[in-house]
């Protein structure tokens, strides 16, 4: 029964189909009560113990091996409060070891299926209330350049007031994009 059900997971994780729990006005409580969430530390840890990691010399295998460990968050915590960052992470190690096109599906699904999911950068205290989403259309519009980048990036600005660190870079972008014209 425990294989059908990694299974079922892990075919869902596959097809995009995670409709997480609403994250509005969470993030303040997970900085406050971590213990309350145990996968946060577990988040954590992908992150900064992989990049630390003096035996991985290679980057590209540093970036696979951290995509494999985040695969694995989503599938053990599918309806957990950071399976949208953990795609993005996905996301950004794909772009980082030149595999972007495999970080598309991933942002795609933030930005359909995940609109108004709230942003917690690694438990960054700095972060602004930012939502999952504008910094994945950030990222789709940087990475994947041609007109829907233009629209990306607008779309941002306008639906996403509140990713002000995402917007100040995609302005610089649309800045840049236009004069090129």
């Amino acid at each position: 029964m425990k294989k059908f059900g990694l299974i079922f997971v892990s075919l869902l994780m596959l097809i995009f189909c995670f409709v997480g729990p609403a994250k509005a006005a969470i993030q303040k409580e997970i900085l406050q009560n971590p213990d309350k969430y145990p996968e946060l530390e577990e988040y954590q840890r992908i992150f900064f113990e992989n990049l630390r990691d003096q035996n991985i010399l290679d980057w590209s295998e540093k970036c696979r091996k951290i995509i494999g460990e985040y695969l694995l968050f989503i599938v053990k915590n599918p309806w957990g409060e950071f399976v949208d960052e953990a795609k993005l992470r996905i996301a950004e190690f794909y772009e980082l070891s030149r595999q972007k096109e495999k970080a598309l599906p991933y942002l795609n699904d933030i930005i359909k299926n995940h609109p108004q999911a709230d942003y917690f950068s690694l438990g960054s205290k700095y972060e602004e209330n930012a939502k999952t989403a504008g910094w994945a259309l950030y990222y789709r519009g940087l990475w994947f350049p041609s007109l829907q980048s233009t629209k990306d990036w607008e779309k941002l600005i306008k639906e996403y007031p509140e990713n002000k660190k995402a917007i100040k870079l995609a302005k610089a972008a649309l800045a840049k994009f236009k004069s090129k014209k």
